[in-house]
């Protein structure tokens, strides 16, 4: 198992996208290659909803347990055809190759095991 980079900022860069902010590829990334772990405070499902939808950036890391995304992973934003995923509950690697300049996109919907919360692909 290949570790994420030790220093994301090396990485990616947070830069205005069409969802108002986004995490971009600042360099190439090959198929399978980490781009990023997610860190943050680890909250419980309570604490998520207590928090609400403008202040949480949950991603579900066990049944009951989740990590609160801070900055850079924050930025990344969802797609329904996304270009990077989930390895490890908490590290985002490359779905396919991504060139430099190419905006960072997951599929949230892959990391959540409840039904609290949806959202339709646009």
């Amino acid at each position: 198992m290949e570790p994420a980079p030790a220093d994301p900022a090396a990485s990616v860069q947070v830069a205005a996208s069409r969802f108002g902010r986004g995490l971009f590829a600042t360099r190439a990334f090959d198929e399978g290659e980490p781009i990023l772990r997610f860190i943050g405070p680890l909250l419980s499902l309570e604490q998520v909803i207590a928090k609400g939808e403008a202040q949480a950036n949950p991603l579900q890391v066990d049944d009951s347990l989740y990590i609160d995304i801070g900055y850079p992973g924050v930025y990344a934003n969802h797609s329904c055809r996304p270009n990077a995923g989930i390895r490890n509950d908490i590290d985002l690697v490359a779905l396919r190759p991504i060139p430099p300049g190419q905006e960072i996109l997951w599929d949230y919907s892959t990391s959540m095991w409840e039904d609290y919360w949806v959202m339709a692909c646009a």
